[in-house]
């Protein structure tokens, strides 16, 4: 349907549309929909409708209703519904992974801390920090399914992973429930985290070469 010649960033799907990162300079037929130069990401729904985003794009998530993208920034994390309209903006800079739990809170990760940000309220606030580990990835999505997320110790040559669960509940996401003790070999170079079904979870390893 669409075609980018130098594809480059990030494809995530919603219920209702689709978000494509592409280069400022590539070559596609998604150019004809660019109301402003710099657009870097385009929502398409399902009519066939294009609306380009600018901004220095480094990942995006689709909320589970499909009415709402949250993206980071280089220096923000946005949210923006599925026509294009920005709905918030939040200061912050070097987020690793963002996530949804719930319709109406995103968890997002910077350094050793999660944070939680509540959009009908607009408060931010740590659910949890790691003592020495950068929080790498983050997966969630409903109560009362908990959450987890992958710890990095970076090492010289590479890194030590730490698998984490925090338990879901009702909205917001409650303390700390368990750390499983799992060490992921010290050889890779990267480690990503992923529902299947919803129920059981996936834990890819990246190995180094």
């Amino acid at each position: 349907i669409y075609s980018v010649d130098k594809p480059v960033g990030f494809m995530v799907a919603g219920n209702n549309a689709v978000a494509i990162s592409a280069s400022r300079d590539a070559d596609s037929n998604l150019a004809q929909h660019q109301d402003e130069d710099d657009a870097s990401l385009f929502i398409i729904n399902l009519s066939n409708h294009v609306y380009p985003l600018s901004g220095d794009f480094t990942q995006a998530r689709w909320s589970p209703d499909g009415t709402k993208l949250v993206v980071s920034t280089l220096g923000d994390l946005v949210i923006w519904s599925d026509v294009g309209h920005e709905l918030t903006t939040l200061p912050v800079s070097g987020i690793n992974s963002v996530s949804w739990y719930g319709k109406e809170n995103v968890l997002y990760a910077v350094g050793t801390n999660l944070w939680s940000f509540n959009l009908a309220n607009q408060e931010s606030h740590i659910i949890f920090s790691a003592q020495g580990k950068n929080v790498s990835s983050i997966v969630a999505e409903h109560s009362p399914l908990p959450i987890f997320l992958t710890l990095e110790n970076q090492g010289q040559h590479s890194s030590l992973f730490y698998l984490v669960r925090i338990a879901g509940g009702h909205e917001t996401p409650s303390s700390l429930e368990e750390q499983l003790e799992v060490f992921l070999p010290n050889t890779i170079n990267g480690c990503s985290l992923g529902y299947t079904n919803f129920s059981s979870l996936v834990v890819t390893v990246i190995s180094a070469p």
